[in-house]
């Protein structure tokens, strides 16, 4: 495929999606979205209309967001030296191109012009938002600054980007750094089953465990982690992981201090150039708590309602361990407070959360959820076949490209699942991927994307497909 970033099929060859496509594809895409801008700004004014002006807009970067998508994804999900050196090259031409857009003086103008015309006041529902959130979007990045500040504007953007792209893979790459392994099973006690047999399959996957020396890794990622500092009875074990995990970004090969201080201050310049006292304020302009101070009221007042509580909980924690342990009353250390928080609860209520792990398998969760989302929703989820294919093999023909052809959906790992939705008439509206498990070069945490963005039907077109994600990581069944 010769430019697979730009493919137009709906089920993404992510096979194809190697690093020596990036510069190329990208380049077209830009070059590409310069030329649908221009186009835009110069429309009559006289007869310009929601489609020509809002929805042209969104069109007119689409194949570039939706490429530039596909790079970052694989960045979050799939990262590898190539794609990172392929992304990082071509990151400051697009994060310019993009900062342009709301600095572009003329695209302003038709955009402001619009918003004062008749058709524009008498739009409503998802209309008039979508006009409210490209004004607020315009102004919230230098639409209205004069030129000199503009011109910082876009350097900043520029700036920002590449120092939170760094500091993603510090992150990443701190956290896969470290691994832990353990041979002497009398350190493992405490620790649930599931855990166990979690950390042997991780060596035996690094070529680490046999039967005659068994081995188990424990890692910073989540569901390693979490276990250790609740259950594992040794404190030495739960010591070394958690003081481990507070060096994530922290010092090394991959330290992110200098990396917060230049964002902090980058972001700060960001807000005074838009005339906001904090970065806060330009975040939250569009959200509920819309400004920085009322942010933190809300958490300051909260901190007041909930201390007494705690601190009692707190004071209950010591001296039951105390007691129990026949240890002196001192305050807890980082490392020891889940574990003896999770012994008092199951001393007191002889409740083992784990035990309640079996009912609640990964396959039957997701059902569960998404059996609420067709009721409250009145749509279908269905499941359809996936297909992993490694980087820069050839396809299979069996593979499908889209909804209405047959076969297998590609994925971009084993583990990747491929869904359809469907409104109440049966009508195909969307499809999602689901990645939910911890593995090395994905980041961390949990989020959704879009991969291709829909569109309803209308008199001059038919539905879009919307084409989503979503991402965890999670405990993987053992």
């Amino acid at each position: 495929m010769s430019q697979p970033f730009l493919s137009p099929d709906f089920h993404i060859r992510w096979s194809t999606l190697t690093p020596d496509h990036i510069q190329a594809d990208i380049t077209t895409a830009l070059k590409q979205a310069e030329e649908n801008l221009e186009q835009l700004i110069s429309q009559d004014r006289g007869r310009m209309n929601f489609d020509t002006v809002l929805i042209s807009l969104e069109e007119a970067t689409r194949p570039l967001d939706e490429a530039w998508t596909l790079v970052e994804h694989m960045d979050s999900l799939v990262n590898s030296e190539p794609l990172r050196v392929a992304l990082n090259a071509m990151l400051p031409t697009v994060s310019s191109f993009r900062a342009k857009i709301p600095l572009n003086e003329d695209l302003w103008d038709l955009v402001e012009t619009y918003s004062k015309t008749e058709e524009a006041r008498d739009l409503k529902g998802p209309r008039a938002r979508l006009l409210e959130k490209v004004l607020a979007y315009f102004r919230n990045h230098g639409a209205e600054l004069p030129p000199e500040k503009k011109a910082r504007m876009e350097q900043l953007e520029g700036e920002l980007s590449a120092a939170t792209q760094k500091y993603s893979e510090n992150v990443t790459d701190s956290t896969d750094a470290y691994e832990l392994y353990i041979t002497d099973t009398t350190r493992l006690q405490g620790l649930p089953q599931h855990a166990i047999d979690a950390a042997r399959s991780s060596a035996k996957a690094k070529g680490k465990d046999s039967e005659e020396t068994p081995s188990y890794r424990f890692t910073l990622k989540a569901p390693s982690l979490i276990p250790v500092l609740q259950y594992a009875n040794d404190s030495e074990l739960r010591k070394e992981l958690w003081q481990a995990s507070s060096t994530v970004g922290r010092g090394g090969d991959y330290d992110n201090t200098e990396l917060v201080w230049k964002i902090l201050s980058l972001r700060q310049e960001k807000a005074e150039l838009l005339g906001k006292e904090h970065f806060a304020d330009v975040v939250l302009d569009q959200r509920m708590a819309k400004t920085g101070a009322t942010a933190l009221s809300f958490i300051q007042r909260l901190h007041t309602r909930t201390q007494p509580a705690f601190e009692k909980e707190i004071t209950q924690l010591q001296e039951w361990r105390a007691e129990t342990a026949q240890v002196p009353h001192d305050l807890f250390e980082p490392w020891d407070f889940g574990y003896w928080a999770e012994k008092r609860r199951k001393a007191l209520y002889d409740f083992n959360p784990e035990e309640l792990r079996p009912y609640f398998p990964v396959d039957g969760v997701l059902s569960g959820m998404f059996q609420l989302a067709e009721i409250l929703f009145e749509v279908s989820i269905t499941e359809r076949p996936t297909l992993f294919i490694p980087p820069a093999e050839p396809a299979p023909t069996t593979a499908s490209a889209n909804p209405n052809q047959p076969g297998p959906v590609e994925v971009w790992h084993p583990d990747v699942k491929f869904y359809e939705m469907r409104n109440s008439a049966g009508t195909h509206i969307g499809s999602f991927y689901a990645d939910w498990f911890p593995r090395d070069g994905k980041r961390p945490g949990a989020w959704m994307n879009c991969l291709r963005g829909g569109l309803p039907p209308a008199d001059n077109r038919e539905r879009e497909l919307h084409l989503g994600l979503i991402c965890g990581n999670m405990t993987p069944p053992s």
